[in-house]
């Protein structure tokens, strides 16, 4: 038997939701590294809804490993992707979102444990977002039924924002800033020279 949900159309982003704007910097947090780019397109991810009426059905006490987002995205090199994340279900059932990558629950503005519930997330009220970052950073999700009964349904919604991004180079945004003065400093002093004045901070390392 299927079962219908009606969907709400409209699109409400979580309070700390950032929309990033063409030229704006960002600062990739990497678990080694801090890199720093520029926006130079974004698009639009419309509205997409998943479903699976076999696996995520789960039964009393159990879990399924339900991959990851680019079973629904196309992740790509320097693109990073932002969405608000919605959750609907007849049962709180568990949604937990962690990065393998970054050996965390990392890439996920959310509570550190990383965990969306239809109760804490649910659809119209959005409080995930969603992050991934080129081809590695990307959101991977665990499903677990902490209830006593088998669900009917299990609905995510995501909505947001693809931005590509160019990587910004530092030595020579510092040479530029310096001047003369570049040629008397170490490398490491010139590239930091060269980091934005202003950047928006993505963060991709562990959550503790």
């Amino acid at each position: 038997m299927t079962t219908t949900v009606e969907i709400k159309t409209e699109e409400i982003y979580p309070a700390d939701y950032k929309i990033h704007n063409i030229g704006d910097n960002v600062a990739i947090r990497l678990p080694t590294k801090t890199e720093y780019y520029t926006v130079y397109n974004r698009n639009k991810v419309q509205p997409f809804v998943k479903q699976d009426t076999t696996n995520w059905l789960l039964s009393a006490g159990s879990s399924y490993n339900a991959g990851d987002i680019s079973n629904w995205l196309e992740p790509e090199t320097n693109v990073l992707y932002s969405l608000a994340a919605e959750l609907d279900s007849d049962r709180n059932i568990e949604f937990r979102i962690y990065n393998p990558s970054s050996d965390q629950l990392g890439g996920i503005k959310s509570t550190p444990d990383a965990i969306m519930t239809p109760d804490t997330t649910p659809l119209g009220k959005p409080n995930m977002t969603l992050q991934a970052w080129g081809t590695t950073y990307v959101p991977s999700f665990k499903l677990t039924n902490p209830t006593e009964y088998t669900p009917v349904y299990v609905i995510i919604r995501c909505y947001g924002f693809k931005y590509r991004l160019e990587k910004i180079n530092l030595l020579e945004e510092g040479r530029k800033r310096l001047g003369d003065r570049a040629g008397r400093m170490s490398q490491e002093a010139v590239e930091h020279a060269g980091i934005p004045a202003k950047y928006d901070t993505v963060d991709f390392t562990y959550i503790k």
